[in-house]
C-alpha cells in the first residue's frame, strides 16, 4: 500500500450528526416502554384476581360451566397478552450492531444519497468501509515510516501525510458513529413493522379474551333470597328442656307451634331461623335458630281458599 495519500484527502462529511438517530431511538423505545407497562397493568386488572374476588356468588358448584368459560377466554386472554407485551419488550433491548452488519434497508438508503449520506470520496457504504480501512493502515504505516525517518525534509512531509490521514479517519469515525446510531434506529423501527400485523390480532385477542372472561363472570344469576314461608315446631321428647326455656306451650295448637320459617335448609351449616306466630293471649312472638336434633319444623302444606264475598242491599230511607 502506498504511502502518499490520495488526490482527495478532503474527504468532507453531510452525514447527520448521530444524537439526531440516538433520541429519535429512545424516543421510539419510550414509547414502546409505556405501552408495554399500560398494557401489563391493563392485564392485571382485567385478569387479576379482582374480578373473581368482587363475586363471591359464584361458586365451584353451582357455577362450573360458567367458571370454565371463564377460564378459557381468560387463559386465551392472557395468552395473547402475553405475547404482545413480550413483542414490544424486546425493542427496548439493546442492539448489537457493527459497520458491517448494518440492516440492508439502511445500506440501500445511503447508496441512493450519497450526495447528502455519505463522505464526499465515497459513492458507496461498502467504498466508505474500504476507505475507512485503508485509512486507519495508511496512519499506522506512517507512523512506523516516521519513527524510523532519520531526514527532516522526508518526515515534514510525513508529518503533513498523516495530518491529513487523521483529519480523514475524524471525518469516517463521525461518519461510523451516525451509522451505527442509524442501524439501530433502523433495526427497531423494522422490528416494530414486521410485528406490526402480528400485535393487531394479538391485541384483538387480548381484547375478546378480556371481553369475554368479564362477561362470563358478570352473567352469573343474582341469587334470589327464598321468601318466608309458613310451618309448625314439633317438640320431641328429648327437645322438652328447650321446649320449656322458650315458652312454647303458650303458643302450641294441638301439640304444634306455629311459625313463619324465615330462612336456612336445616342442615347445621344453614339453620332454620324462625319466628314463632303470636297466636293467642301469653304467646309472645319471638325469632331465633333450629339446629339439627332439637326441634322439627313441619311445612304448612298448601290450600285452596276460596273467598266468597256477598254485598247485602241496603235499604234506602225516605224521608
Amino acid at each position: 500500500m502506498s504511502l502518499e495519500p490520495t488526490a482527495d484527502d478532503g474527504a468532507a462529511s453531510t452525514v447527520t450528526p448521530p444524537d439526531r438517530w440516538a433520541t429519535a431511538t429512545a424516543d421510539t423505545r419510550a414509547a414502546a416502554k409505556w405501552l408495554t407497562v399500560s398494557l401489563a397493568a391493563a392485564g392485571a386488572l382485567v385478569f387479576g384476581a379482582g374480578p373473581i374476588v368482587s363475586r363471591p356468588s359464584l361458586s365451584w358448584t353451582d357455577d362450573r360451566t360458567q367458571l370454565l368459560v371463564a377460564g378459557v377466554f381468560g387463559l386465551c386472554g392472557i395468552f395473547a397478552l402475553v405475547l404482545l407485551i413480550s413483542r414490544f419488550a424486546r425493542l427496548l433491548a439493546p442492539r448489537r450492531l457493527t459497520l458491517r452488519t448494518i440492516p440492508k434497508d439502511l445500506e440501500t438508503d445511503l447508496d441512493a444519497d450519497p450526495e447528502k449520506r455519505l463522505p464526499s470520496d465515497c459513492k458507496t457504504y461498502r467504498e466508505f468501509l474500504q476507505n475507512y480501512d485503508n485509512t486507519v493502515i495508511l496512519i499506522e504505516n506512517l507512523q512506523s515510516k516516521l519513527s524510523n525517518t532519520g531526514g527532516s525534509a522526508e518526515q515534514g512531509k510525513i508529518t503533513e501525510w498523516l495530518k491529513q490521514a487523521h483529519d480523514r479517519l475524524d471525518v469516517y469515525t463521525l461518519s461510523a458513529e451516525s451509522y451505527l446510531s442509524q442501524a439501530e434506529f433502523y433495526a427497531v423501527s423494522n422490528s416494530f413493522d414486521k410485528t406490526s400485523t402480528l400485535s393487531v390480532v394479538l391485541a384483538v385477542g387480548a381484547a375478546v379474551g378480556a371481553l369475554g372472561f368479564q362477561l362470563s363472570l358478570t352473567s352469573a344469576p343474582e341469587t334470589s333470597t327464598p321468601s318466608p314461608t309458613l310451618g309448625y315446631l314439633v317438640g320431641k321428647t328429648s327437645a322438652a328442656p328447650l321446649w320449656k326455656d322458650l315458652d312454647l306451650a303458650k303458643c302450641a295448637l294441638a301439640g304444634r307451634v306455629p311459625v313463619i320459617v324465615n330462612s336456612g335448609s336445616g342442615t347445621g351449616a344453614d339453620p332454620y331461623n324462625v319466628t314463632v306466630i303470636s297466636t293467642r293471649a301469653g304467646c309472645q312472638a319471638k325469632t331465633f335458630e333450629l339446629h339439627p336434633g332439637t326441634l322439627t319444623v313441619e311445612d304448612l302444606p298448601s290450600q285452596e281458599v276460596t273467598i266468597q264475598v256477598q254485598v247485602s242491599a241496603t235499604p234506602s230511607t225516605s224521608e
